[in-house]
This record gives C-alpha cells, structure tokens and sequence, in this order.
C-alpha cells in the first residue's frame, strides 16, 4: 500500500503550496488521500483555516469482510488505519447512508461527535420522464447488476438460480423463454466464470456475461428493451449507486436489505423489491415475481431538494455552529 500512502503525501504537499486559495475540502476515507492533510492539521503545522469534510465511502477492511477475503498481510494494515483516521481527524464526516456510519462506530471507529451528517449522495442529474414500459410487463430476463464478487452478492443469486431451476423441474414456474445476464466486472480473487457455467451450462436458462461495459453503457443497455428485472442482492452495500442510477431511470429492480440502499427506496416499495440476504429469500422473491407485472419502486428522498441542502450546508460552513447545519446530523 506504498501507492496509497504515496498519493496521500503528493495530495498534502500540493494542498500545503494552495492552501490560501481554498475554504472548503472534501476526500473520501477510501485510499485515504487527505490522511497527510489532517494529520498535519491535527498537529498545528499547516490548514489552520481549511474545513476538511471526509466521504465515508468503502473502507479497505469493510470490503474484505464482504468478500470474505481475510486480512492475512501486514501490508494491509497501513492503510486500514490510514482510512480510519482520515474519518476520525475529520471536520466533517458525510455519509450517504446510516449504515455505513453506525458499521464504523460498531467496529471501533472514534467518530467526531456532532460532525457526523448522513445525505445521499451527489448524482448527476436525470431528465424526468415516464418510463416508457407497459405496466403489464413481465420480466424476460433477470439482470446481475454489480461487480461479480461475493460482496455484491453473486454467489447468493446463483443459489438462488439453482433453487430455481429445480422449481422448474418440480412445476412451480415455467423458467421458458427467461434468460440470465451477469452486468458487471469480475475480480481476481473469486472465479465468477467458474461458479457461472457450473450453476448454468446445460440448464434451461441461457445466458451471457457483460463484462467490459463502462457505466454509461451499462446504463443504456439496461434502459433498452422491456422485460429487464435487475437484481442486487449484495451482503454489504454502503449507499449503492446502482439504486440512485434505477431509481432515477426507472429500471425495475430487487435488492438485499443488507446495508445502506433500502434506505434510498420510499418505505411504502419496500416490502415489494427487498428480500434478506440469503438465498432462499431471494429465491422466493424471484419465484413470486417472474410471472408478475414488473414493479417500479419510488425514490425515498427528493433529489432536488437534496442538492439544495448540500449547497445549503456548504454555505453554513464558515459559521457553522450546532443549530445552523443543514444536512441531518446523526450522533
């Protein structure tokens, strides 16, 4: 991780020679790249007068327990600490979730009390529009959409896949004419082609792997076409932005109740498009909605109104005081 830290340090000294030029500074805790910056505040050398506010975003240490890929290298832990007191030496911390916020006070972390604000996340803006689909539609294709790792959930919907496969066989639902698509990028460590063709080769469900797509058209591919039900069934998520990117382009989806995401979906769609993270919920849910009309979940917040409370609490900063914060401070 001599990388990370190296980034870290080029960020503190070109931040040291432009300091006076700026009121505000915002990094995330992921790669900690502003660890030199707060440390050096922290001790009185230098950003006396910067407001740094820290992304809490995908901790080095939160990933690998996802994956279940054990810390098991000294080298690791450099950054792991790096990332943790990049949130602990924070002026502000902003997360776009509560969860990822109470993980990190459950796993030790030290938050800075009374500059730990919860907002979702900044988006790009999305034009308004109908969804084009008939409300009658019925999913022809099951769409995996996130990187193809076990934190993302894939080995939680190939078992659901097999669950289903044998329903198949014993009559419950007719899996004719439904295929599979795995939208998203593999990871060295887990052998997604593997655990792919031996859950799908010679099934009654055909399918393809989308691998090399960048985000843009990952997002038109699954704008086009009808019968497309996306599944996120990730075991750890902190606020996703594949629930942001369907929400807005209203892409009808299913998702784990694990994390942050169900906190972005309005409470009265919950119960229709989340499950638990275990195969067998998420089998029942597939089960449930194969043969019914595809269901659009609202948004739980107002994007616009979100913008605004982000311009509105940066406005505040220079006076801020505990009563003037716009966005919703969680202590």
């Amino acid at each position: 991780h001599g990388l990370v830290a190296g980034i870290a340090y080029n960020a503190y000294e070109w931040l040291k020679q432009h300091e006076s030029k700026y009121d505000i500074v915002h990094g995330s805790e992921w790669c900690a790249n502003l660890f030199y910056c707060l440390l050096a505040k922290k001790l009185g050398l230098h950003f006396r007068n910067l407001q740094f506010v820290v992304k809490t975003s995908s901790p080095h240490i939160w990933n690998r327990i996802g994956n279940n890929d054990p810390v098991n290298q000294y080298t690791d832990l450099p950054r792991i600490f790096m990332e943790r007191m990049s949130v602990e030496w924070a002026d502000h911390v902003i997360g776009g979730s509560h969860y990822l916020l109470n993980w990190m006070e459950q796993n030790g972390y030290q938050l800075p009390k009374g500059k730990c604000y919860v907002q979702p996340n900044i988006f790009p803006p999305i034009p308004i529009t109908d969804s084009k689909q008939d409300p009658m539609t019925r999913a022809t294709e099951l769409v995996f959409f996130g990187r193809l790792e076990r934190r993302k959930g894939l080995h939680l919907f190939l078992d659901a896949l097999r669950r289903l496969l044998r329903s198949h066989a014993q009559g419950e639902v007719n899996l004719a004419g439904i295929s599979i698509t795995f939208l998203g990028k593999s990871r060295r460590v887990y052998n997604a082609r593997k655990e792919i063709a031996s859950t799908l080769d010679g099934s009654v469900l055909s399918y393809r792997l989308l691998e090399n797509l960048g985000q843009p058209q990952a997002i038109q591919y699954l704008k086009e076409g009808d019968g497309k039900l996306v599944i996120m069934p990730s075991v750890m998520d902190n606020s996703p932005f594949g629930v942001y990117e369907l929400l807005g382009y209203k892409v009808p989806f299913i998702t784990s109740t694990a994390g942050g995401g169900k906190e972005l979906i309005h409470e009265d769609d919950r119960d229709r498009v989340l499950f638990e993270v275990h195969p067998h919920a998420s089998h029942q849910i597939l089960l449930k909605l194969i043969h019914q009309p595809l269901h659009m979940p609202r948004p739980g917040f107002d994007m616009q109104r979100s913008l605004e409370v982000w311009d509105e609490w940066h406005r505040s900063l220079p006076c801020a005081t505990a009563d003037n914060a716009a966005a919703r401070r969680v202590d």
